[in-house]
């Protein structure tokens, strides 16, 4: 029975061979890449053109937030009433605006 002031640590080693090292390497690194795609599609990281709550995901701001933001003239595409954000172009009015700021 181990106590709760008593931390229990056991080693072991595994050997392998190169291939089966190299094999290892490359499933855990496409196990990862998967991964990372499915938060990207989920955070709508990878799309350029992102709906307003995407976006507010993508800045982790408040929606308040990006309604002020929209105000004081962050770029915005209206298409047949879809509100859409172009990714490169809001990242672009932050940092002119951070520069803005910091003058």
């Amino acid at each position: 029975m181990i106590g709760d002031d008593i931390i229990a640590t056991s080693e072991f080693t595994i050997v392998i061979s190169d291939q089966q090292q190299n094999k290892l390497r490359s499933e855990i690194y496409q196990l990862i890449m998967s991964e990372v795609k499915k938060v990207r599609e989920d955070a709508a990281i990878g799309a350029r053109y992102l709906k307003k709550k995407d976006l507010c995901d993508y800045l982790q701001i408040a929606n308040n937030t990006l309604d002020n933001w929209i105000a004081q003239g962050l770029p915005v595409i209206i298409v047949g009433g879809c509100v859409r954000f172009d990714r490169p172009a809001v990242d672009d009015w932050l940092k002119n605006r951070a520069d803005e700021l910091n003058r």
